[in-house]
């Protein structure tokens, strides 16, 4: 619980700060300077499943000073009193600017954000996955950020174990951190 908690936190902070890509100019003997960053601090934050890494995830993005909403199946004392808001999925996604998936896999969840709700999150949005892979049309997802329509997606999980093909859709889309 606490490791994914941790790697949805990072990969956050780095698509939000610019780490890997300051990292490569700088090995590319070039300066960094300009790509700027963001800070978690004020933002919102949309988690999707607020089962135990849901619930970790958001209590560490609370203590970078994140206001968090959630959409999960059932409510949780817990989650009402550190004052998570439950919404719909459809409002988690337009009104976060970081979405955090944590759902299970299973027949109810495969292909959970397809294109229509993919839509519905803002241009500059983080979409970070480290639950499974087919919860999401990547198809759509990679679709999405070729054309501007989500800011970043920070993926763990694929359709499928690596090493991952070449040909694979993320793998080209950009704005991304595969892991």
């Amino acid at each position: 619980t606490q490791t994914v908690a941790e790697l949805i936190i990072g990969m956050a902070i780095d698509a939000l700060r610019n780490i890997a890509k300051a990292n490569e100019l700088v090995r590319e003997g070039k300066t960094s300077a300009g790509i700027g960053g963001r800070e978690i601090q004020g933002k919102t934050v949309g988690i999707i499943g607020l089962g135990q890494i849901g619930m970790r995830a958001a209590k560490l993005f609370q203590a970078f000073g994140a206001h968090v909403i959630a959409y999960n199946r059932s409510q949780s004392n817990e989650a009402i009193e550190l004052g998570i808001e439950y919404c719909s999925v459809e409002e988690v996604l337009t009104k976060s600017d970081i979405v955090s998936v944590n759902l299970p896999l299973n027949e109810q969840t495969r292909g959970f954000l397809n294109a229509d709700r993919l839509a519905l999150m803002k241009s500059d949005a983080i979409l970070v996955n480290c639950a499974r892979g087919p919860i999401i049309d990547n198809q759509a997802l990679a679709k999405a950020l070729n054309e501007d329509r989500i800011g970043f997606a920070c993926v763990d999980v694929f359709d499928m174990e690596p090493p991952i093909p070449a040909t694979y859709c993320l793998l080209h889309a950009k704005n991304t951190l595969l892991t």
